[in-house]
C-alpha cells in the first residue's frame, strides 16, 4: 500500500468524466471530474446538410472521436460506403452505426473502418 492514497484529474468532455471517474475509482483511485471542454453539436447544420449531400464525392470519412460519430450521424440523411475510426471508441461507436465493419490492415493504433 503507498504512504499516501492515490488521487487523479479527470479531464474528459461532461458527458465522459463519470464514468471515466468510475472506472478508475473502480481501482482503487480517488477521482476528480474536471471536464476542461463541452462537446456539443453545430449550431448551423448548413455544412453538415452539404457534407451529406456531397459524400459521393470523398473516397472516405474520418472519425476521430466517438462524439464526432454521434454528431455526425445526428439526423443524417444518407449513408457513405467507407467510414473510418481513429481509436477503439471511434471504430466502436462506427461498428454500432454502419454496417459490415472492415479493419485495415497494419494501421497502428487506428480503429476500423466501416
Amino acid at each position: 500500500m503507498p504512504a499516501h492514497a492515490l488521487r487523479a484529474i479527470i479531464t474528459r468532455p461532461g458527458q465522459e468524466a463519470d464514468a471515466w471517474v468510475a472506472q478508475i475509482e473502480h481501482h482503487g483511485i480517488s477521482a476528480l471530474a474536471l471536464p476542461m471542454i463541452d462537446i456539443v453539436a453545430v449550431p448551423d447544420r448548413t455544412l453538415l446538410t452539404q457534407a451529406w449531400k456531397d459524400l459521393a464525392q470523398y473516397d472516405a470519412l474520418m472519425f476521430v472521436s466517438s462524439n464526432a460519430v454521434s454528431h455526425f450521424f445526428c439526423g443524417a440523411a444518407g449513408r457513405c460506403h467507407k467510414f473510418v475510426g481513429v481509436g477503439h471508441q471511434g471504430a466502436a461507436r462506427l461498428g454500432y452505426r454502419a454496417r459490415q465493419p472492415r479493419g485495415i490492415a497494419g494501421a497502428r493504433g487506428a480503429g476500423n473502418a466501416h
